[in-house]
């Protein structure tokens, strides 16, 4: 670790760039190996919409501050094409630092389209330009839109070719991508697939305010950096840590973040000490003090949620002998602690130290349990300084093992990551954009028929056209016809045949009624003869007979 002693007077007239180049200069952690990364960020105009107060260009300095001397990181801007705004560089001086910070800072958002591909492409041969060999590559993908590049079936075939080309030249290659869309509009399932088939992580951000959190995550899976626990932002500072490096996020953008050392002392962004380096954004504070005083620290008037990274002799060792298993799937939790290189056993200190670990669930829910050495929990022996945990989920989803150790004069902590999917092997991988088919549809027979207006023609209209070649002829539209025809044939077929059936049954029907009256008017005459009686006249009048004779007598 780089020290650097801040004059008094070069801090007070420092300005806000100046102060986020102090802090990206005093790297917070130092791990032995060094990690290649590529920041890769969107700068289409739908970005204005999307993150208006620009809060990915800070978060991605947070980012960049964060890393340690001996990692490298590039910046890639795109939109309709991916530009390489700064080449892989060592974060080991302001000379080479200030390029990095340059470029993030003027990056825009005035592009057109949204070319996902060559995104990642430009990302992946930055990377393999790297004359080291690093086992630690990573690709930061930040988009809030579609695979878009003018063209619908361009598009979707540069979508066929990332899944199909570069996700496994990159998991080949041993580079993770860590995808972030800012709104559901991106192309989720493209994002997301790449960052699973290259066992990176995808995250949908319901808002922009929290993008500091997603690059705090990211760059704790990609570092894997010592951190102390925070009980309601109150941690302790022991005497092994060298530097402390605090996130802090604000409730509101003028929210003032506050720090009470052990003494009783209160320092915040106007505090002048050398040893303080103090950088406020919108969102978040980022204040990292070199030595910190040993006892108990309080971060105030901060949202939560905060982070304090810490560069020590004393570190954690956290392993799992998975990062991906299947449901019912069993992986094995092991921890321990390490002073420069070397396992702590010392009984005295083991003995006072107590293990656990706090596990997120997909949905949420924390799970707090203990880890034991006992030799029965996945540990190789009891009393070995290995403390164990053997885990089993049934259920899909990206889980987060928080692993703390409590000791009596120091606290430690740091996360692990384990993804329970399982495999489909026959899945169908479905493109985000609908895609036309290949041949267009029938025309609809109620739509009229779709003729091109003819362009720079000299013959008039009624003239002689020549017939069409082959390839242009709407072979497609022979089919509709002759299945209209059909169907119309079979139409008037059936109504013929139920009026032929309607009439043959309505003659039956009065053939019959007509048949059933002349047999009821025979019987009516036996019974009654009229011998001797004048139909013509009417009837004569009785005394049984009171009603008047009405013409309905006639059509009996």
């Amino acid at each position: 670790m780089i020290c650097f002693s801040i004059k008094r007077d070069k801090f007070n007239a420092a300005i806000w760039a100046a102060i986020l180049l102090l802090n990206v200069v005093f790297h917070p952690t130092c791990a032995a190996e060094g990690a290649d990364m590529v920041l890769a960020i969107d700068t289409s105009g739908s970005m204005k919409q999307s993150d208006p107060l620009r809060l990915r260009i800070q978060a991605a300095k947070m980012f960049v501050s964060l890393l340690g001397k001996e990692d490298q990181i590039a910046i890639v801007g795109f939109s309709g094409n991916a530009v390489p705004l700064s080449k892989l560089t060592a974060l080991d001086s302001k000379a080479k630092i200030q390029p990095v910070l340059d470029a993030i800072e003027h990056l825009g958002a005035d592009g057109k389209f949204t070319n996902l591909f060559e995104a990642i492409a430009q990302s992946h041969l930055l990377l393999n330009q790297s004359p080291r060999a690093s086992s630690s590559r990573q690709i930061i993908l930040m988009t809030d839109g579609n695979m878009d590049v003018g063209s619908l079936e361009q598009s979707t075939r540069l979508i066929e070719r990332t899944l199909e080309e570069l996700a496994p030249a990159l998991r080949r290659d041993n580079i993770r991508l860590y995808s972030i869309a800012f709104t559901e509009n991106s192309n989720l399932p493209l994002l997301r697939l790449v960052a699973q088939d290259t066992h990176g992580h995808f995250t949908l951000l319901r808002d922009a305010a929290s993008i500091h959190h997603v690059f705090a995550s990211i760059f704790e899976r990609a570092k894997k950096p010592d951190q102390l626990p925070l009980n309601e932002d109150n941690f302790v500072v022991d005497n092994t840590i060298k530097e402390l490096t605090v996130v802090a996020s604000k409730y509101r953008t003028d929210s003032r973040i506050a720090l009470l050392t052990p003494s009783g002392k209160e320092i915040d962004a106007t505090t002048n000490l050398p040893a303080v380096r103090w950088f406020s954004a919108k969102q978040f504070d980022l204040i990292t003090i070199t030595n910190p005083e040993p006892g108990y620290w309080e971060l105030k008037f901060s949202e939560g949620g905060n982070k304090a990274y810490i560069v020590t002799d004393l570190k954690l060792k956290v392993e799992t002998s998975h990062t991906e298993i299947a449901p019912e799937g069993t992986v094995r939790l092991q921890a321990s602690l390490e002073r420069n290189g070397t396992r702590v056993t010392t009984r005295e200190l083991l003995a006072t130290s107590r293990f656990s670990v706090a596990i997120t669930f997909p949905d949420g829910h924390i799970d707090q349990r203990p880890m034991l050495d006992d030799g029965s929990n996945s540990d190789a022996g009891r009393g070995d300084g290995i403390f164990g945990l053997l885990l089993n989920f049934d259920k899909e989803g990206q889980y987060r093992f928080d692993v703390t150790v409590a000791g009596e004069t120091f606290d430690r902590k740091k996360g692990a990551f384990l993804t329970v999917k399982r495999e489909h092997p026959g899945e169908l991988v479905l493109p985000p954009v609908p895609i036309p088919p290949v041949a267009a549809p029938p025309t609809p027979v109620h739509a009229p028929e779709h003729v091109p207006e003819p362009k720079h023609e000299s013959a008039p209209a009624h003239a002689a056209e020549p017939t069409p070649p082959p390839e242009h002829e709407p072979v497609k539209d022979a089919a509709p016809e002759e299945d209209t025809v059909s169907a119309t044939t079979f139409v008037f077929a059936f109504l013929g045949l139920n009026l032929i059936i309607g009439i043959a049954g309505g003659g039956y029907y009065f053939w019959n009624c007509k048949k059933k009256k002349k047999a009821k008017a025979t019987a009516a005459d036996e019974d009654h003869p009229t011998d001797g009686i004048d139909l013509s006249a009417p009837p004569a009048a009785s005394e049984d007979n009171d009603v008047t004779p009405t013409g309905g007598s006639e059509k009996a």
